[in-house]
Parts: structure tokens; C-alpha cells; sequence
């Protein structure tokens, strides 16, 4: 697509990540783009060690009332109520396997909200089965490639058999064999 993404420490990351996310804006790689770069970050896990936060560039950090993180949110007002209380460290420990399982059950989360999405986009294309739609490669794999539809965004495998590909560090070339 002709992109540039110069990664570097810090809020650098952060600036070229937005810097690029707005270039692709309203193009038609735009989504390919957008799902590439939240793909290429780290997930993110709860723990009681600070690690700041990598694409703020922010040394400290701690969430407040994210609708998908109520109990992880808990945990930190109740932290914070008891300090401002003068009350004293909580069980490092304890706390450990509390973000260990929130990690867990968001991740157990997602992947239904993925299948879900799923559904729906399979229910959705139900009665359409044999109509044409103008779409892009979004990726591909040994089985086929990926189509996502350009007016929807709804995103499906288009099976190809067996490919032969070669790959360098900048292209996939595919042939059907």
C-alpha cells in the first residue's frame, strides 16, 4: 500500500501508529491497515508488577471503568479506598492470581464476542449466497485467502486448495498448485 511505519520507543510509537491509522483513513485498505496494527501490538494482561503503559510512553498507569473490565476496576478502587484509609499493602499474592484470572476470563471474552460476530456475519450472508460483491484480499493462508467486503467488512475464506508460495520479507506470492 506504500505505507511507512518508523516504530521507535516511546510516544514516538504511538504518533507513527495514529500517523498511519489516519492516512489509510477512508481508503479501501483502511480496515487491512486497522486490523494489522491492533494485531501487531501485545496483548494486554493484568498484574500486579507496574510495567506502564508501551503506546502511552507513560511509566505508571492503572485503568478506571472500562465496561469490559468491571471486577479488574473493583480490584483498584477497593485498593485505593483502603490506602486512602491508611489501611495497609494488600497480598501481593492474592492480588497476582486475581489478575492472572481476569487475564484469563477477558481472553475467554473475547473469543466469544469473536464468535458471536461470527455468527451473526454467517446469519447475515445467509440468503445472499450467490450474489456478487466487490471486496479485497485482507490475507491468506495455506487453505485460501481471505475476502473482506468492501461495503460491509464482513470477512470470509475463500477456499483455493493447495498453494505454492514463496515469501521474501516484504511480499507473499501464491500460486494454486
Amino acid at each position: 500500500f506504500g505505507y511507512v511505519f518508523k516504530a521507535d520507543k516511546g510516544r514516538a510509537v504511538a504518533k507513527e501508529m495514529n500517523k498511519l491509522l489516519g492516512q489509510a483513513k477512508g481508503r479501501i485498505e483502511e480496515n487491512v491497515i486497522s486490523n494489522l496494527a491492533v494485531r501487531a501490538m501485545s496483548k494486554a494482561f493484568y498484574s500486579t508488577d507496574n510495567i506502564g503503559h508501551y503506546g502511552l510512553a507513560f511509566p505508571y498507569y492503572t485503568h478506571f471503568t472500562s465496561p469490559i473490565r468491571r471486577y479488574p476496576d473493583m480490584m483498584v478502587h477497593r485498593l485505593l479506598a483502603r490506602y486512602l484509609e491508611g489501611g495497609k499493602s494488600a497480598d501481593r499474592d492474592t492480588f497476582e492470581k486475581l489478575c492472572v484470572h481476569a487475564s484469563e476470563r477477558e481472553v475467554i471474552a473475547a473469543e466469544a464476542e469473536r464468535a458471536s460476530i461470527k455468527y451473526k456475519m454467517v446469519e447475515f450472508m445467509q440468503d445472499k449466497i450467490g450474489q456478487f460483491f466487490d471486496g479485497h484480499i485482507s490475507g491468506m493462508s495455506d487453505w485460501g485467502m481471505y475476502v473482506e467486503l468492501d461495503e460491509t467488512h464482513i470477512e470470509g475464506m475463500v477456499r483455493c486448495g493447495k498453494w505454492r508460495t514463496t515469501s521474501t520479507s516484504s511480499t507473499r506470492t501464491a500460486t494454486r498448485s
